[in-house]
């Protein structure tokens, strides 16, 4: 008997993209969406300043990681309003 998994991906057209230092898309409803293919994030001073960031103020932000997040950085990242999605698979090319 195999094992039987699923995941759901959800899909959103963006209207930009930009690359700073990190690849940011923005919605056409102007949400900001980011994907890091990250394995651990904590919080320090530096990811607090990319969380605060005044380029990413939106309606609705979502951060796409391929990895986990440290306890803190999640609560903070929450209350800021970001929507987190850890352990999401890497795309490949087809």
């Amino acid at each position: 008997m195999g094992i039987v998994t699923s995941v759901r991906i959800a899909v959103v057209c963006l209207a930009v993209v930009t690359a700073q230092s990190t690849i940011v898309g923005r919605t056409a409803a102007g949400g900001v969406v980011v994907a890091a293919p990250v394995d651990y994030v904590s919080w320090t001073e530096p990811i607090s300043n990319f969380a605060h960031a005044q380029h990413l103020k939106a309606t609705e932000a979502d951060l796409w990681i391929t990895g986990k997040m440290s306890p803190r950085a999640k609560q903070e990242f929450e209350a800021l309003g970001w929507r987190l999605h850890e352990g999401t698979p890497r795309a490949t090319a087809q």
